[in-house]
């Protein structure tokens, strides 16, 4: 009976990912070798090499080690158990962008069947750039709108981003009980989006007390 991927056993030990990654390479004309010397893997076609760095879980030291054997072979690969690499999937993307930016390839064994998932080559980062004008539009377009914020750094403190700050800029130019249109608010704070803020009420900070007039929710109710 034929197992499915997912099925198969995870290995315990890295040398159970030599002799499927010897195969796949053998395949294509490479003489292979295991433990020369530091490498884990080596295989050599005509002048070219290629070593294979072999491990069980995704960290930093195997990154280390990879970046390392590139200094002596033409082209580098990390393998790794099938199994690890979907266990990776919230992450996978940003793994896959980090070696391709440090040109290092990456294997994955399942069961006696080894795949390249990402060839090692060369690392354009005009092309990256390329492909990423949306983002990099949207970033510049976020840090333009937010002024002279002193948002901090990290995870810890509330994301504040330009929409909230001027949100934010609406509310503190409106006195308790007060009426204000639109048009005041826009003329008082430079908040070109006003109407669409109060409209909104995303956070709901106002309310619409008559057509076209708005005030501050009363918290202390």
């Amino acid at each position: 009976m034929k197992l499915k991927p997912n099925s198969l056993k995870k290995p315990r030990f890295e040398y159970e990912l030599f002799l499927p990654i010897k195969t796949l390479l053998k395949r294509q004309g490479f003489h292979v070798q295991g433990e020369v010397q530091s490498l884990d893997i080596l295989a050599i076609k005509d002048n070219e090499t290629i070593a294979v760095e072999l491990k069980l879980a995704v960290n930093l030291k195997l990154i280390y080690q990879a970046v390392d054997r590139l200094k002596i072979a033409d082209y580098v690969y990390v393998a790794l158990p099938h199994q690890v690499i979907q266990a990776q999937q919230q992450y996978h993307q940003y793994f896959l962008g980090l070696l391709r930016k440090l040109e290092i390839g990456l294997i994955s064994v399942q069961g006696d069947q080894a795949f390249v998932v990402l060839e090692a080559k060369s690392f354009l980062p005009e092309q990256s750039q390329k492909r990423n004008l949306k983002r990099r539009a949207s970033l510049i377009k976020e840090f333009l709108g937010r002024g002279d914020s002193e948002q901090t750094g990290g995870v810890q403190g509330k994301r504040m981003t330009a929409y909230r700050l001027r949100v934010m800029k609406l509310h503190q130019a409106m006195q308790p009980q007060t009426l204000y249109t639109a048009k005041q608010l826009k003329q008082l704070t430079g908040v070109e989006d006003a109407y669409a803020i109060l409209h909104h009420n995303y956070y709901g900070w106002f309310k619409k007390v008559k057509r076209g007039h708005y005030a501050l929710v009363d918290v202390s109710k």
